[in-house]
Order: structure tokens, then sequence, then C-alpha cells
């Protein structure tokens, strides 16, 4: 059927713009690991230069996840304005009928940060936003609160 898009989070974040960018997209492949143990377990590059458009990386989730790994690949990318469009196109966090999803992210001076999902349904599947789709952003929102908090915790970390 359709794609189904809809805001992930929005919200503002107590850490500066470019701490939280930095940790969330462009040491990811370093701080998940690190700072959340627990759901990350490690990353590999799978093609180009780690934070170059067109750069896929695999994540691979910790024991006791509900999810095993995922792909994502860089769209667009501006350090400068603290944004970024990436691709999620591989992993059980798909599900079984979403065939990829796209996200685009970015935070304000403000510190206003703002994610937006688009999901492409596999075939004629048509997507509900209260199963499938939302139920997978829950790990999204985890990622965003426990950068948040590890950053508080560690100012000197992106400064």
């Amino acid at each position: 059927m359709g794609v189904v898009t809809f805001t992930v989070v929005e919200r503002s974040c107590a850490v500066t713009p470019n701490r939280l960018f930095k940790a969330m997209w462009f040491d990811n492949h370093n701080f998940y690991p690190i700072a959340m143990p627990h759901y990350i377990k490690s990353f590999e590059l799978i093609e180009g230069d780690v934070n170059s458009i067109g750069c896929v990386k695999q994540f691979n989730f910790a024991e006791g996840t509900p999810h095993k790994y995922f792909k994502s690949k860089n769209l667009e990318v501006d350090e400068e304005k603290c944004c970024i469009k990436y691709k999620t196109f591989e992993g059980d966090v798909l599900g079984d009928n979403i065939d990829y999803i796209v996200y685009e992210a970015k935070i304000e001076s403000t510190g206003q940060f703002k994610m937006v999902g688009h999901f492409y349904p596999k075939g004629d599947v048509e997507l509900s936003t209260d199963d499938e789709v939302k139920c997978n952003l829950k790990g999204l929102v985890k990622a965003l609160d426990a950068t948040e908090k590890y950053l508080i915790d560690n100012p000197h970390l992106y400064a």
C-alpha cells in the first residue's frame, strides 16, 4: 500500500546539539557499545568511510535484546547543521512487513530534537502505526534517553 510517515520523537534535549549529534550519529559506532553495552554489542563497517554519504554500518544487538542486528546507510549528512537522513534496510528490527525505513533527524541550535520516520512496506502490505511500526521505535527512544543521560553524566565527552 503506502508509506507510513510520522514523527518518531520531538522534544528538547539537555545537552548541546553538537554533542548529541556526534554521539548519536558521528561516533555512534564507538559510543553505543560503551554507553549502552546492554543494548548494542558491536558495530561493523560494511561499506564506505565511517560517516560519509553512502556509508553502510551494521549494529549488532547485545544478548537478551529482542533483535539481532540492523544495517543502515547514510543518505545525507550535515554535521554543521546537526542533521542526518539514513535508511535502515536490513535486520530483524524491520519485522515481517517493513521493507525499509528512512529516518530524518535534526537537532536545532535551541536543543530541539526531531526525528521523522518513513516506513516502506513490503509489497502490498498495509502498515498500521499502532502495530509493527511503533513497536520498533521503542529502541530509538531508549537510545536517545540513554545517550542524553550518558552525556550529562560525562560532560567532557564530545565537548
